[in-house]
């Protein structure tokens, strides 16, 4: 099933490479295995944290299976194979962006042994540079956020100015774990920032703003009760929504709660950016219930006043 001589590596990092290989190739269930096997004719391969970070990887993460079919403009999927959940992402060009998430990729060739390999993708080369333009994008585009909360404030729209203020939030810590080096792994993400090596003051005060602005402090199991129906019903239509009830019930099985607030959070977050200006006004209570929104108008202010001059000084150093 193994074949070194399918391997794309140097010399100086061959011997790691194989060990990463085989360590991955042990655990792959035969059911996923299987799976690819058996439907793609086209190169795939794992990505995500089943890939990069095993170590840290949840029993309710999903198999992120990248395929590579130029000809392919089939919609992402999920399935349910035994135990396990896989996604399917189409991939019909990489681009740039596409680097970032396919950094780590373990390709399966597909033949009749369905041998495994280590692939670097060409450009790979400029992850961290290309991480920390990704970082810097997601910090500015935090500030420019800062201007639909002043807004909303004004038009005394408090839900929907404490709505800007927690994207803003996640727009910022989002960048700073690029910035460090680390890409977002939303599940993972919140326990990404805590093993962070921070050495910059400011990037310190900004996390506990960000905190401070979703409301991680306000993260109990009631609070999280009365978010999940509200961010289910949000992503409803998603192909992935009976998924998200999975994860939510691991984290709080875990008693992750910190974790769980978060990531709650972070989905209605990647929904509510996909919206309208229509949809906000008309499910104002719908998504301050899905996110957990306080409606103080004068500590919406000040946080975002904070935050802001905070990310002026992480881009300006």
């Amino acid at each position: 099933m193994y074949s070194k001589s399918k391997l794309f590596l140097t010399h100086q990092d061959i011997d790691i490479k194989i060990f990463k290989v085989l360590k991955f190739l042990d655990k792959l269930p035969k059911a996923v295995e299987k799976y690819i096997s058996d439907n793609f004719s086209c190169p795939a391969g794992v990505i995500g944290c089943r890939a990069t970070h095993p170590e840290i990887s949840f029993d309710c993460c999903e198999y992120d299976i990248a395929i590579f079919n130029k000809q392919s403009h089939t919609k992402n999927s999920i399935v349910r194979i035994e135990d396990y959940n896989i996604k399917i992402i189409n991939f019909p060009l990489v681009s740039k962006l596409n680097d970032l998430s396919l950094k780590g990729i373990i390709i399966f060739a597909n033949n009749d042994n369905l041998d495994l390999f280590p692939i670097n993708i060409s450009r790979i080369h400029n992850y961290r540079l290309l991480l920390s333009a990704l970082g810097k994008n997601a910090i500015i585009r935090s500030l420019f956020i800062h201007e639909k909360i002043n807004i909303s404030i004004k038009k005394q729209q408090p839900i929907l100015s404490a709505m800007w203020l927690k994207i803003s939030a996640y727009y910022f810590l989002g960048g700073i774990l690029a910035l460090s080096g680390s890409k977002s792994m939303p599940i993972h993400e919140l326990n990404q920032i805590r093993q962070m090596d921070i050495h910059r003051q400011e990037i310190t005060d900004g996390i506990i703003l960000a905190f401070e602005s979703i409301g991680l402090q306000r993260a109990t199991r009631s609070s999280i009760k009365r978010s999940i129906e509200g961010i289910l019903h949000l992503n409803s239509t998603q192909y992935d929504s009976d998924f998200l009830s999975t994860k939510i019930k691991y984290l709080l099985d875990k008693g992750l709660i910190a974790d769980c607030y978060y990531y709650i959070g972070k989905i209605g977050m990647q929904n509510l950016l996909c919206r309208d200006e229509k949809f906000y006004k008309r499910y104002t209570k719908l998504i301050q219930n899905s996110l957990d929104l306080t409606t103080e108008s004068e500590e919406i202010q000040q946080l975002s006043t904070n935050l802001f001059a905070v990310s002026k000084k992480v881009l300006k150093n």
